[in-house]
């Protein structure tokens, strides 16, 4: 599970900020993060055993004016196979914006 980002967190366009996962999860399993309204665009990935997954926040992700960017996290098997999809809404704001 996604402990951070907490639901409705604010990051910029252009801010260092990372993915964090519960130390509970199973560590052979692999992740990939993106953003829903910027899937082309892959944020962070590997082995779930690093918990913790940094990026740079991508202009593609701004949320829409009183609106949410849905960032998620595909979790996959040893094996390929789609283990579970972990999902949280985050605002994200132009870089000099204030919230």
């Amino acid at each position: 599970d996604i402990i951070y980002p907490t639901k409705d967190t604010v990051w910029r366009i252009g801010q260092h900020v990372n993915v964090t996962f519960n130390d509970s999860v199973p560590r052979k399993e692999t992740v990939s993060i993106f953003f829903s309204n910027a899937r082309q665009t892959t944020l962070g990935g590997g082995p779930l055993g690093e918990l913790v997954f940094p990026f740079t926040v991508p202009a593609a992700a701004m949320s829409k004016p009183g609106d949410k960017s849905l960032l998620l996290a595909v979790r996959r098997t040893e094996d390929r196979r789609l283990a579970s999809v972990d999902a949280v809404n985050v605002v994200v704001l132009p870089e000099n914006e204030k919230y």
